[in-house]
């Protein structure tokens, strides 16, 4: 009889162990899910339904000689629904303010009102912009990938071959892609990571989307 019990209990303890080790192998699916879902992306099932919503091919070789970095003026900016942002329209390319070279906090304003008018306001706006820059330099989006709820764009960007002479652009090297936000998630966080075409990470961006 007492070997009837004990057996029992042991039996007993190891069907409690599977269901513990049953629910913890449940809680990581659902963990790696969520995950998968928002910003890593390394999982089979993400990258083999990711999207590419934009690719420009004609950039792809661009290549960056400067050995010194990317200027300090480049930034990157995620604006939704334009119809949410500004009234006003600023028409034209970033310019100089009266005050000098504007920072990065006023670059980022005027393309907000740029883009803030009618006919971006179904849009997801992607803009980047190398600030002061040297004649030659230049920036594009590359391409742009959808992994879940992470968004990321690949940015190409160039300047003149080394023992060069530089002078200033008057006008500061720009780059946007609108989205349809019909290709996004219909609400909640998206996260837009800049990247440049060795995959390093530029700038990364966090937007609530609202439909």
């Amino acid at each position: 009889m007492k070997l009837n019990n004990t057996c029992k209990k042991i039996v007993l303890m190891f069907s409690i162990a599977g269901m513990c080790l049953g629910t913890t192998i449940a809680a990581a699916e659902n963990q790696q899910h969520m995950l998968a879902d928002g910003e890593l992306f390394t999982t089979s099932r993400v990258v083999e339904t990711s999207k590419v919503l934009y690719e420009n091919k004609l950039n792809g070789s661009w290549v960056w000689h400067g050995t010194d970095g990317y200027p300090l003026g480049l930034t990157f900016g995620v604006f939704a629904n334009g119809k949410q942002l500004s009234e006003a329209a600023v028409k034209g390319t970033v310019a100089g303010t009266t005050k000098g070279v504007p920072t990065k906090a006023e670059m980022l304003q005027a393309a907000k009102n740029r883009y803030g008018v009618k006919g971006y306001e179904n849009k997801l706006v992607i803009y980047g912009t190398t600030g002061a820059s040297a004649v030659e330099t230049a920036i594009a989006i590359h391409k742009i990938e959808l992994f879940g709820r992470l968004l990321n764009v690949t940015v190409a960007l160039t300047d003149a071959e080394k023992n060069k002479p530089l002078t200033l652009n008057l006008i500061y090297p720009e780059t946007m892609k609108a989205i349809s936000l019909k290709n996004l998630p219909k609400v909640g966080n998206l996260r837009v990571r800049f990247v440049d075409m060795k995959g390093n990470a530029l700038q990364t961006e966090d937007v609530l989307l609202e439909r």
